[in-house]
């Protein structure tokens, strides 16, 4: 079992305690979020998770987010595909593929980026 730190106002785990030691309204510890809260860490929504169960939260968050990247972001690149004169929109079957490879792209993409800016926090850049 491990504790899992929480967002208050959106329920983020991206929280970041920058200071533990700092007097901040609210208790020590000064946290935010990219969600915009800042506060005293002891604000922080504190749970308890068993080992894999942060992974598969993060697995479902990744699989939603690929969900939203189609079903908000697939007409809008399909648009932009013919428009550029990539396709033409009777060619459905391969339109359909290419939105789905861009969808996926940009999703592998953005995770790989997530990642490598939680490393960048980690080494305190």
């Amino acid at each position: 079992m491990s504790d899992i730190q929480l967002c208050p106002l959106c329920g983020s785990g991206k929280v970041n305690v920058t200071d533990r030691l700092a007097m901040v309204e609210g208790g020590l510890g000064q946290a935010t979020c990219p969600c915009g809260w800042s506060g005293a860490a002891s604000q922080l929504v504190v749970k308890k998770m068993e080992i894999g169960q942060a992974e598969s939260i993060a697995e479902a968050v990744a699989i939603e987010y690929l969900r939203a990247l189609a079903v908000y972001a697939g007409a809008s690149i399909g648009r932009a595909m013919v428009l550029s004169g990539l396709v033409t929109s009777s060619e459905t079957k391969t339109l359909a593929r290419l939105i789905r490879a861009a969808c996926t792209a940009a999703h592998k993409a953005t995770l790989y980026e997530i990642e490598a800016i939680q490393l960048e926090l980690k080494d305190g850049k």
